[in-house]
């Protein structure tokens, strides 16, 4: 498959995946709290229960992640990259960081930037869904979910994580 024809399919899969996720969430707005409860607690049903894999097979999955993620750097130069998927005990929710260009943060006004974090959010939260539901826990609403936007930045000598934005219960919060 050339680089040509991936970039055409990704964003007629992500329209698809979004389109599905409104239309699902639209259908019923049930209450807050409760959604929000029982999508923690299949959360932490899911992260107790463990999945027998070899490691042979975790070596290739995760070899396949990282060429996913560099052709998305460096082949589509995707200025909001993410770089980690990970479930966080406390907050009871998975928690997925993107890093941001920051030559392309400054290229942009607050308009252009708080969609391109709302439409990448939206798109992470997706692929987080998609995946929980292939693996039977049925996630409701944008509650067990949160995307993290930051940039590094030169503190003195060291280099520093600055937070830009949460994307939090399908808010978007500028820091």
């Amino acid at each position: 498959m050339s680089k040509h024809s991936i970039a055409p399919m990704a964003f007629f899969l992500s329209a698809i995946i979004g389109g599905f996720i409104l239309g699902a969430y639209s259908q019923s707005k049930p209450d807050q709290n409760l959604d929000e409860e029982k999508a923690s607690n299949n959360l932490q049903k899911l992260a107790d229960e463990k999945a027998e894999i070899s490691k042979l097979d975790w070596v290739l999955l995760k070899a396949r992640v990282d060429a996913l993620q560099d052709a998305i750097k460096d082949d589509l130069k995707q200025p909001l990259t993410a770089t980690a998927f990970f479930y966080d005990h406390v907050r009871k929710k998975i928690v997925i960081t993107v890093f941001v260009d920051p030559v392309w943060l400054a290229g942009k006004g607050i308009g252009d930037v708080k969609n391109s974090f709302e439409n990448r959010a939206a798109k992470l939260n997706a692929k987080a869904f998609i995946n929980l539901t292939d693996e039977g826990v049925i996630a409701t609403g944008p509650y067990y979910c949160s995307v993290e936007f930051y940039h590094l930045t030169l503190v003195g000598q060291d280099l520093k994580i600055k937070p830009i934005a949460e994307w939090e219960k399908g808010q978007l919060i500028l820091k």
